[in-house]
């Protein structure tokens, strides 16, 4: 049990030192976190029966920031390409 919880504090602490070193992937993380955020919110207002407009904001605001986590997954692979045509 305990190793068990060792082990996952390692993951936690590698990831955090990870993204340190990575703006970009730290950004897209709290984005996938506020993303996800938005979406539970979404849905209990749709299990709720709610078809306002706030709901309609929730969405446009959630696809705004797909977008978002979109565009910067682009820069990381943009990114990618060039360190591999670097080293060529």
């Amino acid at each position: 049990m305990v190793n068990e919880g060792l082990t996952r504090l390692c993951r936690c602490l590698v990831l955090l030192i990870h993204t340190a070193q990575f703006p970009v992937q730290r950004e897209i993380q709290k984005l996938e976190r506020d993303l996800n955020a938005f979406n539970e919110r979404i849905a209990e207002l749709e299990d709720a029966g709610h078809r306002s407009h706030a709901t309609e904001v929730l969405k446009a605001n959630a696809i705004d920031f797909a977008r978002r986590i979109d565009e910067l997954r682009c820069v990381l692979v943009e990114s990618a390409k060039a360190a591999s045509k670097a080293k060529l």
